[in-house]
């Protein structure tokens, strides 16, 4: 999941926030009361902060202590501000997921092939994709143990 928050954020940029102070930051000097915008798209793309950052390695994570708490990966902000629902986020997102993977089996339509799947994100405040995902989900659960999961 840490992954996907990485290279498919919901965003490119993070809330703004303000400097409470005069401040220098790797030499470069920040007036009180500045606006900093975090580009996230580019922070979790630049492979001086990331090996192969244009890559989808969902091992990047594996093993480590860190967590969505720690500055290396903020899908939810991070600091003062940060998004109340945080932890709540990052489970149920975690439970979604794992949920559909429990219940269903996914595979490409017919005739589509792994690296014929567009990948490509559309720029806005949010980052849909510019084609459609597609993919066959099929219950592999009775419909009477389905519904049981739901309710």
């Amino acid at each position: 999941m840490k992954e996907i928050f990485r290279l498919h954020s919901v965003g490119p940029l993070m809330i703004p926030h303000v400097s409470p102070e005069e401040s220098v930051i790797q030499g470069y000097n920040l007036p009180k009361r500045s606006r900093l915008i975090v580009n996230v798209y580019a922070l979790y793309r630049d492979p001086k902060v990331y090996d192969r950052a244009s890559e989808f390695l969902p091992e990047r994570f594996l093993g480590s202590q860190k967590d969505v708490h720690d500055y290396d990966l903020m899908p939810f902000c991070t600091g003062l501000r940060m998004f109340p629902g945080k932890g709540l986020g990052h489970v149920l997102v975690q439970y979604a997921v794992a949920l559909f993977v429990q219940t269903c089996s996914l595979s490409l339509p017919p005739g589509l092939k792994p690296k014929e799947l567009d990948m490509e994100e559309k720029f806005g405040i949010t980052f849909p994709r510019l084609n459609p995902l597609q993919a066959v989900a099929v219950p592999r659960l009775p419909d009477r143990v389905l519904c049981a999961l739901q309710n």
